[in-house]
């Protein structure tokens, strides 16, 4: 079990990354750490599950909405390259 949940956690970080990366690419698109929040933005928090958050945000993108992501949780919550890690 211990084995699946370092999987899980593997992946998470991975979708966290590509999700910045397509961000760079994507106008629609746009990562934030902290600040204000607006009332259509997808707030990830360290505190929860967002999976299906980060996939709905890229969705939503793609089809061209407007679509800000926030990492809240301060700079703990971004490793040394500057990605979102929870």
């Amino acid at each position: 079990m211990k084995a699946h949940y370092r999987e899980f956690l593997k992946n998470g970080n991975h979708m966290r990354k590509y999700l910045v990366r397509l961000a760079q690419e994507m106008s629609t698109l746009t990562v934030m750490f902290g600040g204000r929040t607006g009332e259509n933005d997808i707030v990830i928090s360290p505190h929860r599950m967002h999976a299906t958050d980060l996939f709905k945000a890229v969705v939503m993108a793609a089809q061209g909405e407007r679509v800000f992501v926030n990492f809240t949780g301060g700079d703990e919550t971004r490793d040394t390259e500057g990605n979102p890690l929870l």
